[in-house]
Parts: C-alpha cells; sequence; structure tokens
C-alpha cells in the first residue's frame, strides 16, 4: 500500500514538472459605441461617439469628427433629412446640433454616421416620438425625507416605459448630484398619482430639484434600464479587493446584455453599442426650505 501510494505521488510530480505554462492570448476587438438623443419640443441632439477595446481596459478614443445626419419620417410615410451640421463640445465630449430640432409627436427619427478610418455607414433604427407626460409636482417622501419624488398621471390602457432624471443642488452642494432612474408602468398602469423617487441626502438650508421625465420606447427603456444596473454593478464590484482573489467575484451578478438600436449598413454583423433614442420630455423645478 505504500509503494503504491508512493508511485502515485512520485507519478503526480514528474506529470507537474512536464506541464508548461502558457500565457493566453487575447485579441484586440474594438467596437464602436454611439449614445445620443433627440427630445421633444425642441432640443439641440445630443451624441457621444467612441472605441472601446476590449484589451485596453482604460483607453478609449474620443471621436471629434465625425459626419452626422438626421432624418425623419412622418406619419404619412414622407421622409426627409432634418440637420446635418454638428459641433464637437470638448468639454462634454459630445456633438451638439448647432441649433435646435424641433419634433413632431408620432413622427420617427433616425441618424446616420460616417467615421474617420471605419468602413460603412453607422445608422439607428427609426423611433417614434411618443407623447409627454408632464410633471404634476415634485414632493419629499411622507416618511422619509431624504427621498423626492416627480408626481404624474399615468395614461390609462397604455404600457408606458419612463427614464427620469433628478438634479439635486443646494447651499451645501453647490456643485449639484444628478441622479437617474427608469421604470415601466406595470405597477401603477393608469395610476393618476403615480411616482418615481430618488435620494439626495446632502442636507443645506436649501434643496432645488430639477427634474425631468421621458416618455421612451421600449428598446430605448431596456438599454438604459441595462446600463444602470451595468453601472451599479461596477460600482459594487469596483477596487482593487475584488479583482485580487477576494471569493466574493465568484457570485457577481453576469454582465447584462446592452442591447443596441444602430448598426453598421455595410457590415451587419458588427457589434455596434449604445442607442439613438428619441424622448418625449416634460420638465419641474421646485425649491424646498430645508
Amino acid at each position: 500500500m505504500k509503494n503504491s501510494l508512493l508511485i502515485c505521488i512520485l507519478s503526480l510530480f514528474l506529470f507537474c514538472r512536464c506541464v508548461e505554462e502558457i500565457e493566453p492570448i487575447y485579441v484586440d476587438q474594438t467596437h464602436i459605441i454611439i449614445k445620443g438623443k433627440i427630445e421633444y419640443p425642441s432640443n439641440h441632439v445630443t451624441l457621444s461617439i467612441m472605441e472601446s477595446s476590449t484589451t485596453k481596459k482604460y483607453e478609449e478614443k474620443i471621436f471629434s469628427k465625425a459626419n452626422i445626419k438626421l432624418y425623419t419620417r412622418t406619419k404619412n410615410g414622407n421622409e426627409s433629412m432634418l440637420a446635418d451640421r454638428f459641433v464637437f463640445d470638448s468639454n462634454k465630449k459630445q456633438f451638439l446640433s448647432t441649433t435646435k430640432i424641433p419634433t413632431s409627436i408620432g413622427n420617427s427619427y433616425w441618424i446616420t454616421i460616417s467615421l474617420p478610418e471605419r468602413e460603412g455607414i453607422y445608422q439607428s433604427t427609426p423611433e417614434t416620438m411618443l407623447t409627454p407626460v408632464p410633471i404634476k409636482k415634485i414632493e419629499k417622501d411622507s416618511v422619509y425625507d431624504d427621498y423626492y419624488r416627480i408626481v404624474f398621471a399615468d395614461p390609462k390602457e397604455e404600457h408606458n416605459q419612463y427614464s427620469a432624471s433628478f438634479f439635486f443642488s443646494n447651499d451645501e452642494h453647490e456643485q449639484g448630484q444628478l441622479e437617474i432612474t427608469t421604470s415601466e408602468d406595470t405597477l401603477f398602469n393608469g395610476n393618476e398619482d403615480a411616482y418615481l423617487e430618488r435620494f439626495f441626502g446632502q442636507a443645506g438650508k436649501t434643496t432645488i430639484v430639477s427634474a425631468t421625465l421621458f416618455n421612451i420606447s421600449p428598446e430605448t427603456y431596456r438599454f438604459y434600464k441595462n446600463l444602470l444596473i451595468q453601472g451599479e454593478q461596477n460600482e459594487n464590484y469596483g477596487g482593487t479587493h475584488y479583482e485580487m482573489g477576494n471569493p466574493e467575484i465568484l457570485f457577481r451578478t453576469p454582465p447584462v446584455q446592452l442591447q443596441s438600436n444602430l448598426y453598421n449598413t455595410e457590415n451587419p454583423r458588427e457589434l455596434v453599442l449604445g442607442n439613438f433614442a428619441a424622448m418625449a420630455a416634460s420638465h419641474y423645478t421646485k425649491r424646498f426650505d430645508n
């Protein structure tokens, strides 16, 4: 029995010495990421374009030159180009239309983009501009006064999807804080006092809340919902201690699938990430004296 055990140990030792450690080979793949929106009733079209690398984790190429065109299709099916003049804002790292673009409910909108040193034309699938849902008021939660909510009447017999942005500022927090959330009306369909809320814990003498409620398409809703989920995962599992053998990484939520409504017209198999959205916006601002 001892001889057999000794032979097994010796065989294992010899086998391990014969195994050569091979460094993994990573194939560098780059992906175009496009994120933009057009709003109702009128605003500048915004668009950010970048190139990400699968191997260069912290390097992204921001495009500052691009040939961008915006198109529309009316409810009658008539198509036309709305804009082809965009400027690059180096501070915000995004393109802006040189003028505000008026939009119409029921019309569809899409973009085409040509990039230097990239073959093909990138195009978004047309999105229909929906009817905006007005914000009725902004109020504090009756129990937890660190939560601020926008109240609105969700349309009856419609399945709506929303994205909402809250910008908080006060005398103690001059730079402000932006909070974004998404929701569909599954739980509050037709509710006259539906609401979305976000937390702001920076106490001060006054708090100013500027909120925007976007009525958006199902495709855009899924994109922004998954984008927020991915952002939360990156925050929760960011930091070096998670990346250096901590067993909690085994229970990490798998990355979400960020579906895109953009494609390369000459190479449909190319994976293009991002979203170009038609967003029907309503705005509301309120000052709270704490």
